[in-house]
This record gives C-alpha cells, structure tokens and sequence, in this order.
C-alpha cells in the first residue's frame, strides 16, 4: 500500500530522462547499492542551489549601477551621472557648473 503523505510528480519524458541518467550515473557511483532518499535529497539540494545562484545572478544585473558621464554643451564641464538598472531613454539635466539646462539621450529612440 503506497504511503499516504507520497503522491505522483508529473514529469515530461525530457524530465524523466534526466533523472533516468542522474540515477544511472549515482548508482554507478555506488557501485549499485543505492539509497533513494540520499539520492532525491541530492538531486533537490542542486536544484535549489541552482535556483539560489540564478536568483541572485539576477537580482545582481537588475541592480547593477552603470555610470554616464556627460559634457554640457554650454560650458563644456564633464558631469557623472549613475543609474540602477536601465536608464530612461533621455532626461533633462540641470548642469551642476552653469545654470544651464540640456537634454542626455541614452539610447536611441
């Protein structure tokens, strides 16, 4: 009688085969005795190591900081101007040198 608190995972055939080939090659490494609760708690520790290490890839790109720097175009000073993640497409600055007022393009619109 199969446990209660167990239940059936639907897995596609790619899925099935990739853990067809994660057993094969665990039991070859145990030389074919095999525990299958090291064997699954293995398998979820490196799913969840890989998922950590994704999210964390990603959350580092979304905040990484690009600089710009700018020249005014009325009195020639360089200005830096940092931003997280993606800059607008263009936005009005103030020059920190003159009181002037230019438009930077960032990207192309």
């Amino acid at each position: 009688m199969p446990n209660p608190k167990q239940s059936n995972l639907p897995v596609s055939k790619t899925e099935r085969e990739v853990l067809d080939l994660a057993k094969q090659e665990y039991e070859r490494r145990r030389n074919g005795h095999a525990d299958w609760g090291e064997f699954l708690t293995s398998m979820a520790l490196r799913f969840l190591a890989t998922a950590g290490i994704l999210t964390v890839m990603a959350t580092m790109l979304q905040n990484q900081q690009t600089s710009y720097v700018v020249q005014c175009p009325h009195c020639g000073s360089q200005m830096r101007i940092a931003y997280r993640g993606m800059p607008p497409a263009a936005e009005l600055i103030k020059c920190l040198y003159c009181p002037q007022q230019f438009i930077v393009q960032y990207r192309p619109w």
